[in-house]
């Protein structure tokens, strides 16, 4: 089927409107979308505008901390290729894993319910 050009612009946004911000403003706005999965600031501000939902990135501190320093001893582990030593430490590795893995999903007060 031949696309015509009332095909190809009926999902294109070409209403423009324009916001003028102080540099501290825009940095303002700029630390908010990085916070977002929001690719861009226009997508940031249309969800914002036209209420739709924003997915935020949520840092743990502690969990960092854990990986930063998992991370030389994955280093460490991969130099020494002995699978004796790999496999005595497998074990406690994987224990490693499910505790992120349990701390990661681990419900807060005023989660939504998982469905």
């Amino acid at each position: 089927m031949k696309r015509t050009l009332n095909d190809r612009s009926r999902g294109r946004r070409n209403k423009y409107v324009s916001v003028a911000f102080t540099a501290e403003e825009k940095n303002v706005l700029d630390d908010l979308v990085s916070q977002t999965t929001c690719r861009s600031v226009s997508e940031y501000v249309r969800k914002v505008c036209l209420g739709r939902p924003i997915v935020q990135y949520y840092r743990n501190q502690s969990l960092d901390d854990l990986v930063n320093q998992l991370i030389p001893l994955r280093k460490e582990i991969a130099m020494k290729s002995d699978p004796d030593t790999i496999g005595k430490i497998y074990p406690l590795i994987n224990t490693i894993a499910n505790v992120c893995k349990d701390h990661l999903f681990e419900k807060y007060p005023g989660d939504p319910p998982v469905s």
